[in-house]
């Protein structure tokens, strides 16, 4: 079975003293982030993002052998809904969600009004 390196925020080692903040993992046949998280204990709807050799990938990827995976807390910008690397929304999304969440106060848009 393929192994790979689960990077979990240090922050959540308080509420998970049982894990390491990088955890080695056999991967099953068909399995994704989402359940490798489940089979950890973690909390499911903690993650947004996980970031697959320094590029973004939603929970639902399955991962290759040797590949190493940083977790994402929603909090932290992991949430799947955006496409933040453009400030764009994403299609089919329930409600306007953007990327750019930092806008001066008196700004339209990031534009200055």
């Amino acid at each position: 079975m393929p192994r790979v390196t689960l990077r979990i925020p240090r922050s959540f080692l308080v509420y998970y003293p049982h894990l390491q903040e990088r955890e080695t993992l056999e991967v099953g046949e068909g399995e994704t982030i989402l359940d490798l998280v489940r089979r950890l204990g973690l909390g499911q709807l903690e993650f947004g993002i996980a970031v697959v050799n320094g590029q973004r990938e939603l929970m639902t990827y399955r991962p290759r052998e040797g590949e190493e995976i940083e977790l994402l807390p929603i909090i932290h910008g992991g949430a799947p809904l955006t496409d933040l690397r453009r400030g764009l929304p994403v299609p089919g999304a329930p409600f306007p969600v953007h990327g750019r969440v930092n806008r001066e106060p008196g700004t339209e848009n990031g534009e200055p009004s």
